[in-house]
């Protein structure tokens, strides 16, 4: 039988060597699940071959060598929605907090206009200029974009 202080030092053990071991994330940062859509304001789609959101991390560093990591996550561009954003490990989410989001588009549809830099304004693929901002704890997403 093991006592308190037994058990106590086997839970902090684990705490430490479970990352080491492959139990736990090990991530420096925590990360959620976020789904959602996105559009032109007034509803149809992109006209696009394909559309990439990147979720890019307004939280502060956890030291000088660690900075939270973008989640990545491709549109369905039939219907303009997207799942969750790949960060550290397929579809595992964005890390928690406030996020600027790049649309980054890729080739046009028949009929769109020729270049696919077009499809969308400027200012969306900088984390400078994108006026999409959100939290994470905001999902799911309505990303709704003028068109240019």
């Amino acid at each position: 039988m093991i006592n308190r202080s037994q058990a106590a030092a086997l839970l902090a053990l684990g705490c430490v060597l479970g990352p080491m071991l492959g139990c736990g994330d090990g991530h420096p940062y925590r990360v959620t699940p976020v789904r959602g859509s996105i559009a032109y304001e007034d509803g149809s789609l992109i006209p696009a071959e394909g559309i990439t959101l990147r979720f890019e991390s307004q939280e502060p560093p956890v030291n000088p060598k660690e900075h939270p990591r973008p989640g990545l996550v491709e549109v369905d561009v039939s219907s303009g929605e997207f799942g969750a954003p790949t960060t550290y490990d397929y579809q595992d989410g964005v890390v928690r907090g406030r996020h600027k989001v790049l649309v980054q588009v890729t080739g046009a549809q028949p009929g769109a206009p020729a270049s696919g830099q077009a499809l969308i304004p400027k200012g969306y693929g900088s984390a400078a200029s994108t006026p999409l901002e959100v939290s994470s704890g905001d999902s799911p997403f309505e990303f709704r974009i003028p068109k240019p």
